[in-house]
């Protein structure tokens, strides 16, 4: 029951945001969010993304990433409570730019999203990047955005070096729109690690 970085912006009425290349309940995004004995519990963690709220609220504002088969199932649909709850949602990666203001959900594949080099949209971490940064920073208050370019490690694990480069491309792009983000906006803290 410890309360995360997530949790406090959210405490404090800061926007927060994921963006990330695999499904959005996956370790270590859903760190963020949930609370689960084991990072396999993936139907618990889509859950809590809807059940754990703050002030009333689900503590992400804008989800982007891939899990459909997590967030609509048989026994629950979360796509429907989130709409419910007002957010706006998009299934097909296409229709990102029709995402407009927050609170949104966009779940872009049935578990994670295409490899970069296999993709029509190579660069969809930079982005996902551009729209959260867009939508999070609309109002000038502080926000929080955990992003991740997910599959560079899928890509490690298969020992797969062409794979690695496409998402290592496709993050190094997002890095330069945010390396522009902070020049316009100094008092930004970023964080980036491995």
């Amino acid at each position: 029951p410890l309360t995360t970085l997530l949790d406090r912006a959210k405490e404090l009425g800061y926007p927060t945001g994921i963006a990330v290349t695999c499904q959005v309940n996956h370790a270590p995004r859903a760190a963020f969010v949930a609370h689960a004995d084991s990072r396999q519990s993936y139907d618990s963690i889509a859950d809590q993304y809807v059940d754990l709220r703050i002030k009333d609220k689900p503590k992400v504002d804008l989800i982007l990433g891939g899990g459909q088969e997590y967030f609509v199932r048989k026994d629950r649909n979360l796509v429907k409570e989130f709409e419910a709850l007002g957010y706006s949602y998009e299934a097909d990666f296409k229709d990102l730019d029709k995402i407009k203001k927050l609170p949104a959900l966009g779940l872009f594949s049935k578990m994670g999203m295409e490899p970069a080099l296999e993709s029509k949209y190579p660069l969809r971490l930079a982005d996902m990047t551009k729209k959260s940064l867009e939508l999070l920073s609309k109002n000038n208050k502080p926000f929080l955005l955990m992003l991740e370019a997910s599959q560079i490690d899928w890509c490690g694990h298969a020992n797969d070096i062409a794979c690695a480069m496409g998402e290592m491309r496709d993050m190094a792009a997002a890095m330069a729109l945010i390396k522009n983000f902070i020049d316009q906006h100094p008092n930004t803290i970023f964080v980036a690690t491995a």
